[in-house]
């Protein structure tokens, strides 16, 4: 419920998006996006006409490596933000997102090739539970394949 209502929220405030297919999808299904920095996951979630599990970053399920990876990924690199704002940034929306990510059914996305089988499993449990599944192939341009092979 408390999920419901926060998704309402989030909703509102973000800008909102077409989705446009080719073709209909009965689900479940695997559907492979561009990453567009934070704003492409979230966009996805949020406005997408079927409920997804998204893939992300390992980190984000792990307190104080949550708040890291927010610091680093919420502004880009652009940005003039200070790395202390970025820092404290992290710092407070880490308990959100730790929440977020539970409600969602994220899936975490391991890059060494010992722990992606975990990634890997978790994605077919999905499936088989008929829940479709948003994969975001590219970071910064570079595609998931290759930051794979990297270990990164």
């Amino acid at each position: 419920m408390l999920y419901g209502f926060v998704f309402a929220i989030v909703k509102f405030f973000f800008p909102k998006l077409k989705v446009t297919a080719k073709q209909e999808f009965a689900g479940p299904a695997v559907f492979v996006c561009n990453h567009l920095g934070a704003f492409g996951p979230i966009a996805m979630v949020l406005h997408f006409p079927a409920r997804i599990r998204p893939w992300v970053n390992y980190r984000m399920f792990k307190k104080g490596l949550a708040a890291q990876e927010i610091a680093e990924n919420l502004f880009n690199n652009e940005s003039k933000v200070p790395k202390w704002v970025k820092k404290a940034a992290g710092r407070i929306l880490e308990i959100p997102a730790l929440w977020v990510m539970k409600a969602l059914g994220a899936i975490p996305v391991y890059y060494d090739p010992v722990n992606v089988r975990i990634t890997l499993n978790k994605s077919v449990q999905a499936l088989k539970a008929g829940m479709n599944i948003a994969v975001f192939a590219d970071k910064d341009g570079e595609p998931l394949a290759e930051r794979v092979s990297k270990g990164l």
